[in-house]
């Protein structure tokens, strides 16, 4: 029976550095000397390549949200403003110190029912992207 567990033990000690290095290779991390900055300028220059020059752009923790006169971009998906459900934002951090507040947008597209977009921690800055977000809703839904 210990020729098993031996087996057994074996096995595992032989797969764990196999799995911890394959696992390793699937994690995308960003450049080594790539900063915040540059990422986040990237992407802007990456949504207007693909949708156009915006009416305006706003800045969050990670990365713009880019208004047009039809839709929104949130996150790399374009999302119509008929299309917004309900906006909301609640403390993304349940304990200690250092709260980060999130924009939460939830929409009637297929797969992109919720949609998460990370502010600072200023409570008054993410009440107000979610009321800029509804305005732009509203508008379409009365026009």
């Amino acid at each position: 029976m210990s020729d098993i567990w031996e087996n057994v033990l074996l096995a595992l000690l032989t797969l764990l550095p196999i799995a911890a290095f394959w696992w390793s290779k699937k994690r995308v991390e960003p450049k080594a000397n790539e900063t915040l900055e540059q990422r986040r300028e990237e992407y802007g220059e990456a949504m207007v390549a693909r949708y156009g020059e915006p009416q305006q752009m706003l800045w969050t923790r990670d990365m713009p949200l880019l208004f047009y006169e039809d839709f929104m971009v949130l996150v790399g998906i374009q999302v119509p403003y008929g299309c917004i459900a309900n906006v909301t934002c609640n403390n993304s951090n349940d304990f200690g110190p250092g709260e980060c507040y999130q924009v939460i947008v939830r929409t009637t597209l297929p797969g992109h029912e919720f949609l998460h977009v990370l502010m600072d921690t200023d409570m008054e800055e993410a009440i107000g992207m979610v009321e800029y977000i509804r305005n732009h809703a509203d508008k379409e839904r009365h026009p």
